[in-house]
């Protein structure tokens, strides 16, 4: 029979593996931030095997708190729906300009900036925008983690009919 400080020792030892799962539950729970804990255990496939995605990949970001979930179509659309199809991580600024259709991304993963942001010289703060014109966002190598192209081409049409 176990002593009582085996018994405390065994509770403390399952308590301390309950609150670890338990943080990084809440971890994922940072609505509308996108943060790697978001997405690190999420099961895909590894050649037939659900594994979590964190143990076949790194996954970081710069400062995850500057990093938001940014709708391709928008909410108030009834297709705008809580996706990973319909999302692209990006930082607040530039969540900012997209919702603004100051900033517009086509179906290939071009960014595009509305020249007449182009030409405002504030200093740092939109001094950056005219380093990503041009450039291609980097797309997820599983197909199902990537942006949905008709959205990307449907809120790219958008854009250009305000820049």
């Amino acid at each position: 029979m176990d002593t009582l400080d085996d018994v405390l020792l065994d509770a403390a030892e399952k308590m301390d593996r309950t609150l670890k799962v338990l943080k990084e539950q809440f971890a994922g729970l940072r609505t509308g931030k996108a943060s790697p804990a978001l997405v690190e255990n999420v099961q895909v496939s590894y050649y037939g095997t659900p594994t979590r995605l964190r143990d076949i990949a790194g996954i970081s970001a710069p400062e995850p708190r500057l990093l938001v979930a940014a709708h391709i179509i928008p909410d108030r659309d009834r297709r705008g729906q809580p996706e990973v199809s319909n999302g692209i991580a990006m930082s607040t600024l530039h969540h900012a300009a997209y919702d603004a259709n100051l900033m517009g991304i086509d179906p290939d993963g071009k960014v595009h900036i509305n020249h007449e942001l182009l030409e405002i010289h504030d200093g740092p703060m939109l001094a950056a925008l005219p380093n990503i014109k041009g450039s291609r966002m980097t797309m997820p190598s599983s197909p199902g983690f990537r942006p949905n192209r008709d959205y990307l081409a449907e809120r790219f049409d958008q854009f250009k009919l305000v820049a």
